[in-house]
Protein backbone atom coordinates (compact mmCIF):
# COMPACT_ATOMS: atom_id res chain seq x y z
CA UNK A 1 0.00 0.00 0.00
CA UNK A 2 1.27 3.48 -0.89
CA UNK A 3 0.53 6.47 1.35
CA UNK A 4 0.29 9.54 -0.89
CA UNK A 5 -1.22 13.03 -0.97
CA UNK A 6 -4.70 11.74 -1.75
CA UNK A 7 -4.49 9.41 1.24
CA UNK A 8 -3.58 12.32 3.49
CA UNK A 9 -6.13 14.69 1.99
CA UNK A 10 -9.07 12.31 2.29
CA UNK A 11 -8.37 11.20 5.88
CA UNK A 12 -10.67 13.66 7.67
CA UNK A 13 -13.43 13.06 5.10
CA UNK A 14 -13.22 9.28 5.52
CA UNK A 15 -13.36 9.61 9.31
CA UNK A 16 -16.44 11.83 9.00
CA UNK A 17 -18.23 9.35 6.71
CA UNK A 18 -17.41 6.41 8.95
CA UNK A 19 -18.74 8.45 11.85
CA UNK A 20 -22.10 8.68 10.08
CA UNK A 21 -22.29 4.87 9.94
CA UNK A 22 -20.79 4.20 6.48
CA UNK A 23 -18.58 1.14 6.03
CA UNK A 24 -14.87 1.99 5.92
CA UNK A 25 -14.30 0.59 2.41
CA UNK A 26 -17.30 2.49 1.04
CA UNK A 27 -16.13 5.67 2.76
CA UNK A 28 -12.67 5.32 1.22
CA UNK A 29 -14.11 4.84 -2.24
CA UNK A 30 -16.51 7.79 -1.93
CA UNK A 31 -13.83 10.12 -0.54
CA UNK A 32 -11.49 9.24 -3.41
CA UNK A 33 -14.16 9.95 -6.02
CA UNK A 34 -14.98 13.27 -4.37
CA UNK A 35 -11.33 14.30 -4.57
CA UNK A 36 -11.17 13.31 -8.23
CA UNK A 37 -14.28 15.42 -8.86
CA UNK A 38 -12.63 18.45 -7.25
CA UNK A 39 -9.80 18.17 -9.79
CA UNK A 40 -12.13 17.41 -12.73
CA UNK A 41 -10.41 14.04 -13.10
CA UNK A 42 -12.03 10.89 -14.51
CA UNK A 43 -12.91 7.97 -12.26
CA UNK A 44 -10.12 5.45 -11.67
CA UNK A 45 -10.46 1.70 -11.41
CA UNK A 46 -9.24 1.37 -7.82
CA UNK A 47 -11.04 1.09 -4.51
CA UNK A 48 -8.58 3.12 -2.42
CA UNK A 49 -6.08 5.92 -2.96
CA UNK A 50 -3.27 3.76 -1.50
CA UNK A 51 -3.35 1.71 -4.71
CA UNK A 52 -2.01 4.70 -6.66
CA UNK A 53 1.70 5.49 -7.09
CA UNK A 54 3.27 8.47 -8.87
CA UNK A 55 6.17 6.27 -10.06
CA UNK A 56 3.89 3.74 -11.80
CA UNK A 57 2.33 3.87 -15.24
CA UNK A 58 -1.38 3.97 -15.95
CA UNK A 59 -4.19 6.53 -15.90
CA UNK A 60 -4.84 6.44 -12.16
CA UNK A 61 -1.16 6.91 -11.35
CA UNK A 62 -0.91 9.82 -13.81
CA UNK A 63 -3.94 11.46 -12.19
CA UNK A 64 -2.32 11.10 -8.75
CA UNK A 65 0.83 12.78 -10.07
CA UNK A 66 -1.18 15.60 -11.67
CA UNK A 67 -3.12 16.29 -8.46
CA UNK A 68 0.08 16.08 -6.37
CA UNK A 69 1.83 18.63 -8.58
CA UNK A 70 -1.16 20.99 -8.53
CA UNK A 71 -1.27 20.82 -4.75
CA UNK A 72 2.45 21.26 -4.19
CA UNK A 73 3.41 23.69 -6.99
CA UNK A 74 6.20 25.90 -5.61
CA UNK A 75 4.98 26.06 -2.01
CA UNK A 76 7.51 25.63 0.76
CA UNK A 77 6.97 22.96 3.41
CA UNK A 78 5.09 25.20 5.85
CA UNK A 79 2.87 26.70 3.14
CA UNK A 80 2.18 23.26 1.69
CA UNK A 81 1.22 21.76 5.06
CA UNK A 82 -1.13 24.64 5.80
CA UNK A 83 -2.68 24.43 2.32
CA UNK A 84 -3.41 20.69 2.67
CA UNK A 85 -4.83 21.18 6.15
CA UNK A 86 -7.17 23.92 4.95
CA UNK A 87 -8.44 21.82 2.05
CA UNK A 88 -8.91 18.78 4.32
CA UNK A 89 -10.94 20.87 6.76
CA UNK A 90 -13.06 22.39 3.98
CA UNK A 91 -14.04 19.06 2.36
CA UNK A 92 -14.55 17.13 5.62
CA UNK A 93 -18.35 17.39 5.91
CA UNK A 94 -19.61 17.55 2.33
CA UNK A 95 -16.75 16.35 0.12
CA UNK A 96 -16.70 19.55 -1.94
CA UNK A 97 -14.23 22.43 -1.92
CA UNK A 98 -16.27 25.51 -1.08
CA UNK A 99 -13.63 28.09 -0.10
CA UNK A 100 -13.15 30.61 -2.91
CA UNK A 101 -9.55 31.48 -1.88
CA UNK A 102 -8.60 27.78 -1.89
CA UNK A 103 -10.29 27.22 -5.25
CA UNK A 104 -8.50 30.24 -6.72
CA UNK A 105 -5.15 29.07 -5.37
CA UNK A 106 -5.55 25.60 -6.89
CA UNK A 107 -6.31 27.12 -10.28
CA UNK A 108 -3.36 29.49 -10.02
CA UNK A 109 -0.99 26.66 -9.09
CA UNK A 110 -2.22 24.49 -11.95
CA UNK A 111 -1.36 27.27 -14.40
CA UNK A 112 2.17 27.48 -12.99
CA UNK A 113 3.11 23.83 -13.63
CA UNK A 114 5.92 22.98 -16.07
CA UNK A 115 5.05 19.34 -16.78
CA UNK A 116 8.13 18.52 -18.86
CA UNK A 117 10.51 19.89 -16.23
CA UNK A 118 8.70 17.96 -13.49
CA UNK A 119 8.99 14.69 -15.46
CA UNK A 120 12.70 15.31 -15.97
CA UNK A 121 13.26 16.12 -12.28
CA UNK A 122 11.40 13.01 -11.12
CA UNK A 123 13.26 10.75 -13.55
CA UNK A 124 16.62 12.10 -12.36
CA UNK A 125 15.62 11.83 -8.72
CA UNK A 126 14.61 8.15 -8.99
CA UNK A 127 17.69 7.46 -11.12
CA UNK A 128 19.90 8.87 -8.36
CA UNK A 129 18.21 6.44 -5.95
CA UNK A 130 18.92 3.54 -8.29
CA UNK A 131 15.42 3.14 -9.72
CA UNK A 132 14.65 3.30 -13.42
CA UNK A 133 11.07 4.53 -13.84
CA UNK A 134 8.93 5.94 -16.59
CA UNK A 135 7.10 8.97 -15.18
CA UNK A 136 3.44 8.81 -16.23
CA UNK A 137 2.17 11.42 -18.67
CA UNK A 138 0.18 13.59 -16.29
CA UNK A 139 -0.04 16.86 -18.24
CA UNK A 140 -3.40 16.05 -19.83
CA UNK A 141 -4.98 15.84 -16.36
CA UNK A 142 -3.54 19.20 -15.31
CA UNK A 143 -4.86 20.67 -18.56
CA UNK A 144 -8.19 18.93 -18.00
CA UNK A 145 -8.53 20.52 -14.58
CA UNK A 146 -7.80 23.99 -15.99
CA UNK A 147 -10.22 23.51 -18.90
CA UNK A 148 -13.10 21.89 -17.02
CA UNK A 149 -13.08 23.31 -13.49
CA UNK A 150 -15.65 25.84 -12.34
CA UNK A 151 -13.02 27.43 -10.09
CA UNK A 152 -12.17 31.04 -10.86
CA UNK A 153 -9.70 33.71 -9.78
CA UNK A 154 -10.45 35.55 -6.54
CA UNK A 155 -11.55 38.84 -8.04
CA UNK A 156 -11.47 40.95 -11.15
CA UNK A 157 -8.37 42.61 -12.52
CA UNK A 158 -8.37 46.39 -12.29
CA UNK A 159 -6.85 48.78 -14.83
CA UNK A 160 -6.37 52.31 -13.41
CA UNK A 161 -6.71 55.18 -15.86
CA UNK A 162 -3.35 56.85 -15.14
CA UNK A 163 -0.01 56.30 -13.48
CA UNK A 164 1.49 59.10 -11.40
CA UNK A 165 5.05 59.30 -12.76
CA UNK A 166 7.89 61.73 -12.02
CA UNK A 167 7.10 63.85 -15.07
CA UNK A 168 3.33 63.84 -14.59
CA UNK A 169 0.41 61.46 -15.14
CA UNK A 170 0.86 58.74 -17.76
CA UNK A 171 -2.22 57.33 -19.51
CA UNK A 172 -2.61 53.58 -18.98
CA UNK A 173 -2.68 51.87 -22.39
CA UNK A 174 -4.74 49.02 -20.91
CA UNK A 175 -7.44 51.55 -20.03
CA UNK A 176 -7.03 54.03 -22.90
CA UNK A 177 -10.09 54.43 -25.14
CA UNK A 178 -8.28 56.64 -27.67
CA UNK A 179 -6.80 55.04 -30.78
CA UNK A 180 -3.84 57.43 -31.12
CA UNK A 181 -0.55 57.63 -29.22
CA UNK A 182 1.76 60.65 -29.41
CA UNK A 183 5.49 60.58 -30.05
CA UNK A 184 7.55 61.62 -27.04
CA UNK A 185 4.69 61.20 -24.57
CA UNK A 186 5.08 58.82 -21.65
CA UNK A 187 2.52 56.00 -21.36
CA UNK A 188 2.06 53.24 -18.83
CA UNK A 189 1.00 49.60 -18.92
CA UNK A 190 -0.56 49.15 -15.51
CA UNK A 191 -2.86 46.72 -13.72
CA UNK A 192 -3.87 45.70 -10.22
CA UNK A 193 -3.86 41.91 -9.80
CA UNK A 194 -6.04 39.97 -7.36
CA UNK A 195 -4.50 37.16 -5.32
CA UNK A 196 -3.49 34.02 -7.26
CA UNK A 197 -3.86 35.70 -10.64
CA UNK A 198 -1.59 36.01 -13.65
CA UNK A 199 -1.49 38.63 -16.37
CA UNK A 200 0.38 38.71 -19.69
CA UNK A 201 0.61 41.64 -22.11
CA UNK A 202 2.06 41.17 -25.61
CA UNK A 203 3.18 44.33 -27.42
CA UNK A 204 3.84 44.21 -31.18
CA UNK A 205 5.18 46.92 -33.48
CA UNK A 206 6.17 50.51 -32.89
CA UNK A 207 9.59 51.79 -31.85
CA UNK A 208 9.80 52.57 -28.17
CA UNK A 209 12.10 53.28 -25.27
CA UNK A 210 11.75 53.47 -21.52
CA UNK A 211 9.99 56.46 -20.00
CA UNK A 212 10.46 57.75 -16.43
CA UNK A 213 8.11 55.80 -14.18
CA UNK A 214 7.38 55.95 -10.44
CA UNK A 215 10.55 54.07 -9.43
CA UNK A 216 11.99 52.27 -12.45
CA UNK A 217 11.24 51.28 -16.03
CA UNK A 218 9.51 47.98 -15.24
CA UNK A 219 7.98 47.61 -11.78
CA UNK A 220 6.98 44.06 -10.76
CA UNK A 221 6.63 42.87 -14.37
CA UNK A 222 8.79 40.16 -15.91
CA UNK A 223 9.82 41.32 -19.39
CA UNK A 224 10.85 39.24 -22.40
CA UNK A 225 11.75 40.89 -25.74
CA UNK A 226 12.01 38.48 -28.68
CA UNK A 227 13.23 39.56 -32.12
CA UNK A 228 11.09 38.02 -34.84
CA UNK A 229 12.96 39.23 -37.94
CA UNK A 230 16.20 40.75 -39.23
CA UNK A 231 15.29 44.37 -38.43
CA UNK A 232 15.60 46.15 -35.11
CA UNK A 233 11.86 46.86 -35.14
CA UNK A 234 10.86 43.20 -35.62
CA UNK A 235 10.04 42.12 -32.09
CA UNK A 236 7.54 40.92 -29.53
CA UNK A 237 7.66 42.56 -26.11
CA UNK A 238 5.94 40.37 -23.51
CA UNK A 239 5.25 41.52 -19.96
CA UNK A 240 4.11 38.94 -17.39
CA UNK A 241 3.01 39.47 -13.78
CA UNK A 242 1.70 37.15 -11.07
CA UNK A 243 2.17 39.19 -7.88
CA UNK A 244 -0.85 40.56 -6.07
CA UNK A 245 -1.26 44.33 -6.24
CA UNK A 246 -0.18 47.03 -8.68
CA UNK A 247 2.20 46.34 -11.57
CA UNK A 248 3.35 49.02 -14.00
CA UNK A 249 5.74 49.74 -16.86
CA UNK A 250 6.41 53.06 -18.60
CA UNK A 251 7.11 53.62 -22.31
CA UNK A 252 7.35 56.36 -24.88
CA UNK A 253 7.18 55.94 -28.63
CA UNK A 254 9.30 57.61 -31.28
CA UNK A 255 10.08 57.67 -35.00
CA UNK A 256 12.92 55.68 -36.54
CA UNK A 257 14.72 57.20 -39.53
CA UNK A 258 16.08 53.77 -40.48
CA UNK A 259 12.67 52.14 -40.49
CA UNK A 260 9.74 52.52 -42.89
CA UNK A 261 6.78 54.38 -41.34
CA UNK A 262 4.77 51.17 -41.19
CA UNK A 263 7.35 49.82 -38.70
CA UNK A 264 6.92 52.57 -36.13
CA UNK A 265 3.54 54.23 -36.61
CA UNK A 266 1.41 51.32 -35.36
CA UNK A 267 1.54 49.29 -32.18
CA UNK A 268 -0.83 46.62 -30.93
CA UNK A 269 -1.45 45.13 -27.51
CA UNK A 270 -2.94 41.78 -26.52
CA UNK A 271 -3.85 41.15 -22.89
CA UNK A 272 -4.31 37.67 -21.43
CA UNK A 273 -5.84 37.21 -17.97
CA UNK A 274 -4.98 33.98 -16.13
CA UNK A 275 -3.26 32.41 -19.15
CA UNK A 276 -6.34 32.34 -21.35
CA UNK A 277 -5.54 31.01 -24.83
CA UNK A 278 -7.32 33.86 -26.60
CA UNK A 279 -6.81 37.51 -25.66
CA UNK A 280 -9.08 38.92 -22.98
CA UNK A 281 -8.61 42.30 -24.63
CA UNK A 282 -6.73 43.61 -27.66
CA UNK A 283 -6.25 47.01 -29.27
CA UNK A 284 -4.21 48.65 -32.02
CA UNK A 285 -2.96 52.24 -31.77
CA UNK A 286 -1.67 54.64 -34.41
CA UNK A 287 1.45 56.59 -33.37
CA UNK A 288 1.40 60.21 -34.49
CA UNK A 289 3.36 63.45 -34.07
CA UNK A 290 2.20 65.88 -31.36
Amino acid sequence: MNVNLLTSLEKARVEYLVGTGMEFAAAKKQALQELLDIFSAPAVNVNASEQLDISANGEGHAILLAISMILQADLDIAEFSEFLANISTDIRQDGTLDSQPLRAQLLHQAHSIDAEQIKLNLTERYDDMGFAIEVPDFKEYVDGFIANTSFAANADFEYPATLDAHNGPQANLLFNTDDKLYIGTGYSIMASLPEFARLRVVMKGGTWSSAPGPTQYVTRWSQDVIHTGPNSWDYLNTLTADEVGLVSASFEFHTDSLAPPSAWNNVSFELYENDEETPTWSKQFTIVEQ
